[in-house]
């Protein structure tokens, strides 16, 4: 199931709200390979590994045609499951992101000067997952705080 809403509360300013639910399972008991103690039954029911059930987004933005623009997004990943078992997970986890920029027009000429940060508390948390991992490595950290900055420039005929 998804939901999502999106609006211009006032002049510039926009505001956009997201969520996803997803229950992933097992449908019914499986082995892979020959069943055995190192190999046990997945039971039917189980999560799917690497799946989050729940997801969601929320970001306000100031989004002028010219001038300053800028905003922020949090996003929130649900637990993630990194083995059949559903015995071992990655914890939830909310990334905040900040973004700012100016855009200039002139004639044909576009300029957009930007610059982000991402993660901006530095939370710690899994950026990606290895699934069923032999050696019991699921976690692949995501980076900490970091930043983009750029800008472009456009002519239209």
């Amino acid at each position: 199931m998804e939901l999502a809403w999106d609006a211009r509360l006032y002049r510039h300013l926009r505001a956009h709200l997201s969520y996803t639910y997803l229950h992933a399972r097992y449908r019914d008991s499986f082995c892979s390979g020959p069943c055995s103690d190192n190999n046990p039954q997945v039971p039917a029911g189980n999560l799917i590994p690497g799946i989050a059930r729940n997801t969601a987004t929320a970001s306000l933005a100031w989004e002028p045609e010219q001038g300053w623009n800028g905003g922020v997004d949090v996003d929130y990943l649900g637990k993630v499951y990194v083995n059949d078992q559903n015995s071992e997970s990655a914890p939830s986890a909310v990334v905040t992101g900040l973004h700012t920029g100016y855009t200039w027009k002139r004639d044909h000429w576009t300029v957009n000067a930007f610059a982000r940060v991402d993660n901006v508390f530095n939370a710690r948390y899994a950026g990606s997952v290895i699934i069923n991992d032999a050696n019991k490595r699921y976690y692949e950290p995501a980076p900490g705080r970091n930043w983009t900055a750029g800008m472009t420039v456009s002519y239209r005929f």
